[in-house]
């Protein structure tokens, strides 16, 4: 547990930023979608919400896995 948290906390190398964030901006665009289609103000397919679904689990699950990233500190010799 100790690892995991040293992980999360630690610096993120910035590629895995920048994929932290696009899979924010997924997930985000994904539960807009599911929420707009549950609440019955707009009337969407159902593949349409399903693809959405996707998007919102796919996108959390990038979010979290692109933080747990750890750049190392070992330099590499020429």
């Amino acid at each position: 547990m100790k690892n995991l948290i040293d992980r999360i906390t630690s610096e993120t190398p910035s590629f895995f930023k920048k994929v932290r964030n696009i899979c924010i901006g997924i997930g985000i665009v994904g539960g807009s979608i599911v929420a707009a289609a549950s609440t019955g103000g707009i009337a969407l397919p159902a593949s349409v919400a399903t693809i959405a679904g996707y998007m919102t689990a796919i996108g959390t699950f990038g979010a979290g896995l692109s933080q747990c990233a750890k750049k190392d500190n070992i330099e590499i010799e020429k």
